[in-house]
């Protein structure tokens, strides 16, 4: 019997509780998607901290079935690469590390990215500056097919240094995988 009194002592304790909360959501803030001034398949994007750079320019973006679907954002020296599952939806999304966006089996299961500068800090052992360890992120879509939103992020190296890139792009078509 006591421990029955103790059992539902405990449940109206935990409903007072969770009725005083904060409501607390795990899905961040969307971003505004503005793609005035880009055409179909375009994008641009504004790097800040250890790279201060406008970049804008033709999205490419392959879609491999057995994968997910890739987002190059690329000028001449630097890149902000996405990956996104085949099953993402319209919203917002957290944006995570490069190499947790993939399953054991290789599929994409989250929205994941990696910036990369094409000329190396100074003792690197990669042949480029490679920011893929995400500290904060999200992409908000807008349209899937073609592929629309604006993206917000923020990603160090291997040592720490960071880079946040922000921007938006515009109707990309996917190419199939070959």
């Amino acid at each position: 019997m006591p421990r029955l009194l103790a059992a539902c002592g405990l449940a109206v304790l935990a409903a007072v509780l969770t009725a005083c909360a904060p409501t607390v959501t795990l899905l961040p803030d969307p971003l505004d998607v503005d793609t005035g001034g880009l055409g179909a398949g375009a994008f641009s994007a504004d790097l800040t901290g250890a790279i201060n750079q406008s970049i804008a320019g033709v999205a490419a973006s392959l879609n491999d079935p057995d994968i997910g679907i890739a987002l190059y954002l690329e000028s001449e020296r630097y890149a902000v690469n996405l990956v996104l599952p085949h099953d993402i939806v319209v919203g917002t999304h957290n944006i995570t590390s490069l190499l947790s966006a993939y399953d054991s089996q290789q599929r994409v299961r989250f929205v994941g990215v990696s910036i990369t500068d094409d000329i190396p800090p100074s003792g690197s052992i990669l042949p480029f500056a490679l920011y893929a360890n995400v500290l904060q992120g999200r992409l908000t879509l807008t349209s899937i097919e073609p592929l629309t939103g604006a993206f917000e992020v923020t990603a160090s190296d291997d040592v720490g240094v960071a880079v946040t890139a922000t921007g938006t792009f515009n109707a990309i078509v996917p190419e199939p995988a070959p």
